[in-house]
């Protein structure tokens, strides 16, 4: 007998009744021995009946219940193979269609291709939202890609990507929307037979200024907006959440920030209520404009609160590891940019 059966009997047993002890061998065998025999393999805990205690179940007769009822004896309809018509339409702009496939880095190389397409156009382009923040070491995932494309090249854009019908096909965007956002205004498409999605977005919506000079590419060909001017523009759009994901990701600095970023004055008022009104379709009512507009906060105000170093030592949380710097950087860990990465 193990020390757990031992360990379970009855408080109050003494040595000679235990089961397995050199007196107990002295014994007749009783039913309940037997009963604790056969169930020595067993994993649970066993409990012998209290000796004052009489097995009454076979008091209880059951013949007289009433018979169960079946209320409904109609079988379960079969699933939908993949996916009825409506839910086809519901997921379809997350997933994309049940017959299509995932491409290996989400389809760089497709994106790539892109890029080279609109190159050979004359239009400059740049990558924006998870697909920067992921670039410049933030832990984000990417669900689309999104392209920030000058203003007046959007429209132009979007014609080539519609041309080539074997290759893409747009597609509509999900009913729920990035908080703050207005990719959702913008042409959205799809790489045919593969659920991979990408959005051309206006440099204006983005706030970011999509020239030459202002980009860098990454090995594998993509395009991102260089790092100051990606921070100037999350400062200036007051998108505090990339901004703070992008601080980590890059470990920057106070001074890094006041070496090379416009620190002067207060965010982009302009653009806010610009963004009102382009989502309104013409002049906003005033609760469609960013509450900030009334009492802008000032960019260096917002650069000191969030790339502090105790900001970035708060936002590493409880289950931070003595080497952590940021939420995404060890010590001593390098550039992100730097190391090799099929993703981005």
């Amino acid at each position: 007998m193990s020390a757990l059966a031992h360990d379970a009997s009855p408080v109050g047993t003494d040595a000679q009744s235990v089961p397995g002890s050199d007196l107990d061998a002295q014994k007749p065998a009783s039913s309940t021995d037997e009963g604790l025999k056969s169930n020595q393999t067993c994993s649970c805990f066993h409990y012998d009946l209290d000796p004052d205690e009489t097995d009454r179940s076979s008091e209880f007769d059951d013949s007289n219940l009433p018979p169960v009822v079946i209320l409904n004896e109609t079988p379960w309809p079969e699933p939908a193979s993949p996916l009825s018509p409506s839910e086809e339409q519901k997921w379809e702009p997350l997933f994309g269609l049940s017959t299509d496939t995932g491409l290996p880095n989400q389809g760089i190389k497709n994106m790539a291709a892109i890029v080279e397409l609109l190159r050979e156009a004359g239009i400059v382009c740049c990558m924006s939202y998870e697909p920067a923040l992921r670039y410049y070491g933030a832990k984000r995932l990417v669900f689309e890609w999104i392209f920030c494309i000058p203003t007046e090249h959007v429209e132009s854009a979007s014609q080539l990507i519609r041309e080539r019908t074997n290759d893409y096909e747009p597609f509509r965007h999900p009913d729920t929307q990035r908080v703050y956002s207005l990719d959702h205004f913008f042409p959205r498409f799809k790489i045919r037979g593969h659920s991979v999605f990408f959005t051309f977005m206006s440099s204006q919506a983005l706030n970011i200024p999509c020239t030459p000079e202002n980009v860098e590419f990454s090995p594998n060909g993509i395009p991102y907006p260089k790092l100051h001017v990606y921070t100037q523009s999350l400062i200036d759009t007051y998108n505090v959440v990339d901004l703070v994901d992008l601080i980590d990701g890059m470990d920057l600095s106070i001074e890094w920030g006041k070496a090379h970023l416009n620190l002067e004055g207060p965010i982009d008022v302009a653009w806010g209520r610009w963004t009102a009104n382009f989502e309104a379709g013409g002049q906003a009512p005033p609760d469609m404009i960013p509450r900030w507009c009334a009492d802008p906060p000032s960019r260096l105000s917002i650069w000191l609160k969030y790339a502090s170093a105790e900001r970035k030592w708060a936002s590493r949380g409880f289950k931070a590891l003595p080497n952590d710097v940021t939420r995404f950087r060890k010590r001593g860990q390098g550039d992100p940019r730097l190391r090799q990465r099929d993703w981005c």
